[in-house]
């Protein structure tokens, strides 16, 4: 059985505009590797989310990626999923935010063994693909889809399987694709 839950969650804050620079992620970049451009783009979004500052933008190109543990979100950013691999025309206009659309995946299948097991859950999946942390209130999760997350343990780490809002933060979350996510507690796709 396939459970496919497609949310569209808009947390009611408002938004600061802060502007920085935009940070490329595409699996086959062949360039530097540093987010500068999309030849130069990482081959993985750990290492953007780890660079980026707040006010930054992270494009992301079609493809599957998955964190060393999690996708932990710890600053006021922006990161858009659906560019074509390559970047297209390099612009934000060549996006589709549709998550089937330039499918950009973020996978919590840690051990890439391409397999979440669905219906039930493998324990060795991260606990939450991604995670957002306390107080965030200017930073957008926007066209992706977010599978093979399993919540397992206690309290929080049992819930939010997908997508784990802590505290008070309080994201835009946009064009999302929540699927085969799990959690012993409460929100399988996501617990906001």
């Amino acid at each position: 059985m396939k459970l496919l839950c497609f949310i569209l969650l808009a947390a009611t804050c408002s938004f600061t505009t802060l502007h920085g620079a935009s940070v490329y992620v595409d699996q086959g970049a062949g360039g530097a590797n540093d987010g500068s451009t999309w030849t130069a783009a990482f081959t993985n979004l750990q290492s953007a989310l780890i660079t980026a500052t707040a006010g930054d933008d992270i494009w992301v190109a079609a493809g599957t990626y998955i964190p060393d543990t999690y996708f932990d979100i710890t600053n006021e950013i922006r990161i858009y999923g659906g560019f074509p691999t390559g970047g297209g025309d390099g612009t934000f206009a060549a996006r589709n935010a549709d998550p089937e659309s330039n499918n950009t995946i973020l996978s919590g299948d840690l051990n890439r063994d391409g397999d979440p097991s669905w219906p039930t859950p493998d324990p060795a999946n991260a606990q939450h693909v991604v995670r957002v942390f306390p107080g965030l209130t200017n930073c957008v999760l926007d066209g992706f889809t977010i599978t093979g997350g399993y919540a397992d343990g206690t309290g929080n780490d049992g819930r939010g399987g997908g997508i784990f809002v802590n505290n008070d933060a309080a994201p835009l979350l946009e064009n999302l694709l929540l699927t085969r996510n799990a959690a012993i507690n409460d929100g399988g796709g996501a617990m906001v």
